[in-house]
């Protein structure tokens, strides 16, 4: 559905400049990206609010939504529906340890798996040995803070909301969001509450 390849259909509106002027974009950002230096010394407490009014939080959510209008004008029929040196870009920014990175890949998730979903599912397998970091909790934050939750992403995140049931979250909600999404995965079929391992079970099972 449209909904779930372009789920920010309304921000377009103001982006829609010519297809002429996207490699100038496209230079623009990956410029300001190369000059923008991360508060190493800010201590975070909403990774969400901190990505998303930062001037690098601000710059890749402008490098992701000019992503997203190239495949949606140019209308991307392959498998692979950015280009190299875009997810370069992002691969560099996360080699970086820059936390806004971090953030944005959980909350951008459905559109960067509509992008590639190879480099997504390597991704996520990549969080598996950051479990517990700031760098995970601001992935899971990011993500958690959709407002909706996709079958596939719950399938590659599984191993991570199961992590997540104990964890201690600075942001209490992103605990509560969790919950709710392993209890919609009840109804959905994708967990059981006969099945001792499943994660709607253990939820169950620390309340009694």
């Amino acid at each position: 559905p449209r909904s779930t390849l372009f789920p920010y259909t309304t921000l377009f509106r103001s982006w829609a400049f010519s297809t002429e002027h996207f490699d100038e974009a496209q230079k623009i950002i990956f410029i300001i990206l190369d000059k923008l230096s991360p508060d190493e010394e800010k201590e975070i407490s909403d990774y969400v609010f901190h990505a998303l009014n930062s001037s690098l939080g601000k710059t890749i959510t402008a490098l992701i939504y000019l992503a997203l209008r190239i495949a949606r004008v140019k209308g991307i029929k392959e498998e692979i529906k950015w280009s190299t040196e875009i997810k370069s870009k992002y691969d560099e920014i996360l080699e970086k340890r820059i936390m806004e990175a971090f953030t944005l890949l959980g909350r951008y998730l459905p559109s960067l798996y509509y992008f590639d979903k190879e480099w997504v599912k390597g991704k996520i397998e990549s969080l598996d040995s950051e479990m517990g970091s700031n760098y995970w909790e601001a992935f899971m934050g990011g993500y958690l803070s959709i407002g909706k939750l996709y079958e596939n992403s719950y399938n590659l995140l599984r191993s991570h909301y199961e992590y997540g049931i104990g964890y201690d979250f600075k942001q209490k909600h992103n605990g509560e969001h969790l919950v709710q999404h392993i209890a919609i995965a009840y109804l959905r079929g994708q967990e059981s509450i006969e099945n001792l391992g499943s994660l709607f079970r253990r939820i169950m099972d620390s309340w009694i």
